[in-house]
């Protein structure tokens, strides 16, 4: 009888490292690079494909909150090129100048992640600073529980020229401005970007000075969204943006499809 380590010392390396790898978990993966030295450097390479040098990732999570995350999805194979690319906002800076690269778990340690559980966990991180909302209102928002894993690219502030306009005005602001790719970050996508960012810089994004928030997709009531931001040092304040204000302004996401577990 063959025997697998038979079959695998006859396969090339390159299918081993480019095409078997490839579809590999990150665990699997991570199993597979203690095997040998040729392993582990085919298998570092994969490894690289869960995360970026300016994201906050598996690796950024496990730091800040020891927790090890199950299915995380691989980043876009372009993701450098993207990065590397004028920002539709801002065209004088790069997108990896103007946004944050952060990975919204669907879950962390056993707990499915939402705004609530996601709240207890910035009180007590293992390293950085420990923070909190300063002001928490969903209204009539259920706080369901995160899709499945996902990176996201935010923008770390709203967009200029966003702020007074109604919530349907700064949809098309948005389309129009980020050719479509772009769409108003829901509330958890933009609380956990917020967040992190804090935690790997120490930088209150959506601050206090002045006064930001992001206007969010879901419903606080009737005709008013959840809006997230203005950042003090008391903590985070989510609430509700019904009126239009200068206060309030969109924020542009870009989610991309999870590419493998």
């Amino acid at each position: 009888m063959t025997s697998i380590s038979s079959i695998f010392s006859a396969l090339p390396t390159d299918v081993i490292g480019n095409i078997i790898f490839r579809n590999l978990s990150l665990p699997a993966i991570g199993t597979c690079s203690i095997v040998c030295k040729v392993w582990r450097e085919m298998a570092e390479k994969q490894i690289n494909t869960f995360s970026h040098e300016k994201a906050f990732g598996p690796k950024e999570w496990f730091i800040h909150f020891g927790t090890h995350l199950r299915n995380v999805p691989r980043l876009p194979p372009d993701i450098a090129e993207i990065l590397n690319s004028p920002c539709p906002f801002w065209p004088s800076n790069k997108v990896h100048e103007t946004h944050l690269l952060v990975l919204v778990p669907q879950t962390v340690g056993d707990q499915s992640l939402t705004l609530k559980i996601l709240g207890e966990l910035v009180k007590k991180p293992l390293t950085g600073s420990a923070t909190q909302y300063s002001y928490f209102d969903l209204g009539l928002y259920t706080d369901p529980a995160a899709p499945p894993s996902h990176w996201v690219l935010l923008t770390r502030d709203v967009i200029e020229g966003s702020r007074e306009k109604s919530s349907q005005d700064q949809q098309t602001f948005l389309s129009e401005k980020g050719h479509g790719i772009y769409a108003v970050p829901t509330i958890l996508d933009a609380t956990v970007c917020i967040f992190m960012e804090y935690f790997r810089s120490g930088i209150r994004l959506y601050w206090d000075s002045p006064w930001t928030w992001t206007r969010c997709q879901e419903e606080y009531e009737a005709n008013w969204q959840l809006g997230v931001g203005g950042f003090a040092p008391g903590g985070l304040s989510v609430i509700s943006t019904g009126k239009d204000s200068e206060l309030v302004g969109v924020a542009g996401v870009r989610k991309f499809e999870p590419i493998g577990y």
